[in-house]
């Protein structure tokens, strides 16, 4: 049978109505047997409050934190009409802020076990109402971390392939039929001493890529709450259009540089084994953007833009060839580590995030031997897409066309299939909007 597994995100998950649209999602294809599941919208962002709260013995705070999340998830309850015991897991949820309280301090082994209520909710939940919707189906959940096997690096935990490839096939495969459906969290799994851990901020995309890739399925569904990934982001761009059609290479190179709409690196497990991914929203499933392998010939795949860095420039008092080396070696030992590093024949810039600022000393160190002056709030935009070389005339017309209008771009990382360049904040709207209309038109 043909296999399809599929993610629906959280930002697609914010009420009654939502979870709704998603039955959507199976009736556009029927031949879905899995959906990994996030937490519901604002959640995580709720349970790292409850967390903050507890910590700084905000008791009152703590306690109107855990009433919104109850809140929250039985409204769902009432309002889809299912039976699902939320009380039990915002207890639980109540007991790790209690070990909040007495460390007194984050630790992250603890806060994947609070992150995990979000998802387990969600996930309970939608299973609930998928068994009453349609009571004719064997609506199964599995728990992620029966299957999901990482090490213990608790907050970014790495997965361990060949055991979540056997517990697939040992847990998961066998609850696969025509008239099943499989609902598992995302974001979390367990290492090999049964302790939770998670993949990382917005990890369940990486949660169902891991699975697609270990039951070989036809294809991985991703839903989000916007129809594809698009030439830019459509809140910022007014013409940003959802591409029908992306290369691997691209959309990750996307998602590495800025675009929110995919995971870093979440796609690579199903890259290796070429299965076919789509990108699409629950209340229009059948609109959205197709990733395959193979090369596709636009020049340009997306822009995207990064925000909150300084610009740091290092210029010599006199001239030294050891002049780089030296800036080089003192940050390595003061263990700061630029975003990006502009070579310049005579100077050195440094794009830091803006929250990393340069202690007093080393600043004064550097004046030994170099002018230092700083420039706040830069901006990166990156230019994606397979053919860049065969577009560099019409890149070098919309640079140019900035720089008449006294906004320089400066070019600061490229690779096969992308360029950065870095500019001032203030200009962020004129600068992707202009090099949309040029590149894309």
């Amino acid at each position: 049978m043909n296999l399809v597994l599929a993610k629906i995100g959280g930002s697609s998950l914010k009420g009654p109505e939502d979870f709704k649209h998603c039955l959507k999602v199976l009736e556009n294809t029927p031949s879905i047997r899995a959906i990994v599941i996030s937490a519901t919208f604002n959640t995580t962002n709720l349970l790292e409050e409850l967390a903050s709260k507890s910590i700084s013995r905000d008791f009152t705070g703590a306690v109107e934190v855990l009433k919104e999340l109850k809140d929250v998830h039985q409204h769902l309850v009432s309002s889809l009409e299912i039976d699902y015991p939320v009380e039990g897991l915002i207890l639980k949820a109540q007991t790790i802020a209690l070990d909040f309280l007495q460390k007194e301090k984050k630790c992250s082994r603890t806060m994947d076990a609070l992150y995990s209520i979000g998802e387990l909710l969600s996930a309970n939940i939608f299973a609930a109402y998928l068994k009453k919707v349609y009571p004719k189906k064997k609506i199964h959940f599995l728990d992620a971390r029966e299957v999901i096997v990482t090490g213990s690096q608790f907050g970014s935990a790495r997965p361990l392939f060949g055991e979540i490839r056997d517990r697939v096939e040992k847990k998961l495969r066998p609850l696969l039929c025509v008239d099943s459906l499989v609902i598992i969290p995302g974001f979390i799994g367990q290492d090999q001493q049964g302790r939770t851990t998670t993949l990382g901020r917005e990890g369940s995309d990486l949660s169902a890529a891991l699975l697609a890739s270990a039951l070989n399925v036809d294809e991985l569904h991703i839903y989000k709450d916007v129809a594809g990934i698009y030439t830019a982001d459509p809140k910022l761009v007014e013409n940003a259009k959802a591409q029908k059609r992306l290369n691997f290479a691209c959309a990750n190179t996307l998602s590495e540089y800025g675009a929110k709409v995919l995971f870093p690196q979440a796609l690579k497990p199903v890259m290796d084994k070429n299965i076919k991914v789509f990108i699409g929203s629950t209340k229009n499933p059948g609109i959205g953007t197709e990733i395959v392998r193979g090369e596709i010939s636009d020049n340009f795949s997306g822009i995207t833009l990064r925000s909150s860095f300084c610009r740091i420039d290092l210029e010599p008092q006199n001239p030294s060839q050891n002049f780089k080396e030296n800036v080089l070696e003192i940050l390595a030992e003061k263990k700061i580590t630029p975003e990006q590093i502009i070579y310049s024949e005579k100077s050195l810039s440094l794009i830091l995030a803006a929250n990393m600022n340069l202690p007093q000393e080393l600043r004064d160190h550097l004046r030994e031997f170099c002018k230092v002056s700083q420039e706040n709030r830069v901006s990166l935009t990156t230019l994606v897409g397979t053919g860049l070389k065969k577009g560099e005339k019409l890149i070098l017309e919309a640079v140019e066309k900035l720089l008449e209008e006294n906004i320089s771009l400066t070019r600061v990382d490229e690779g096969p299939n992308y360029l950065t360049y870095a500019f001032p904040s203030r200009f962020e709207h004129k600068v992707l909007n202009d090099l949309h209309h040029i590149l894309f038109s």
